[in-house]
């Protein structure tokens, strides 16, 4: 079972408009493990999600959501997003399926999915001890799961549209585009299932022209 959950919190001090309305801990668990489980480096306290805007993860399941629910793995092994995202050939690909691409400076666990014939796999990697990062959580939680795909996307459309309804009133571009791509997608999952699933397993973005 995969559950994406953000807690919304204030955010004192963030001046972007759509950031600071999506402003959130957010946890990830898989079955009985926590994906999001950090310990704090400055305290050493352990906590259960991390904060910051749960807008930017929002947008990357959109933008990514026929690849992770369709394509497979098109690299060798997945020790971790972290060093694949190392390496240029396989950089693309590890985009579009790991949470790392979608942080953009704020703290998201090192996690993956890409699907294997009729399941999604999951899997997540702690951030090494010794890591020079300058986020100040450290992810510490390693693990793998074979999910089946209607619960991944239940847990991935129910995120989105949990954003979604909290910039209700907002009228940033950010969130304009966020809700055009989401309805685009929702037509597509009614309309040409099919064809975008294909496209997807491909490795071909399925509204390119």
């Amino acid at each position: 079972m995969l559950k994406i959950q953000a807690e919304w919190v204030k955010a004192p001090g963030v001046r972007d408009a759509t950031l600071a309305k999506t402003w959130a801990q957010i946890c990830v668990k898989i079955g009985d493990s926590l994906v999001t489980q950090v310990v704090d480096k400055e305290s050493g306290g352990v906590r259960s999600g991390v904060f910051g805007p749960a807008f930017p993860l929002a947008e990357w399941i959109v933008d990514n959501w026929w690849f992770l629910t369709n394509e497979p793995t098109r690299v060798p092994a997945i020790e971790s997003g972290r060093l694949l995202a190392s390496q240029q050939e396989y950089r693309p690909w590890i985009q579009r399926h790991g949470l790392l691409a979608a942080r953009e400076g704020n703290a998201l666990p090192d996690l993956v999915f890409y699907r294997d014939n009729g399941r999604i796999v999951a899997k997540w990697s702690e951030d090494p001890a010794d890591s020079e990062s300058s986020y100040p959580v450290r992810f510490i939680a390693s693990g793998q799961a074979r999910l089946r795909p209607a619960e991944v996307e239940k847990a991935l459309a129910s995120y989105v549209l949990s954003v979604i309804k909290w910039t209700d009133g907002l009228k940033t571009e950010d969130v304009k585009r966020l809700k055009a791509n989401w309805n685009a997608v929702s037509n597509s999952r009614m309309h040409e299932d099919d064809l975008c699933r294909g496209a997807a397993r491909l490795g071909l973005d399925p509204y390119d022209d």
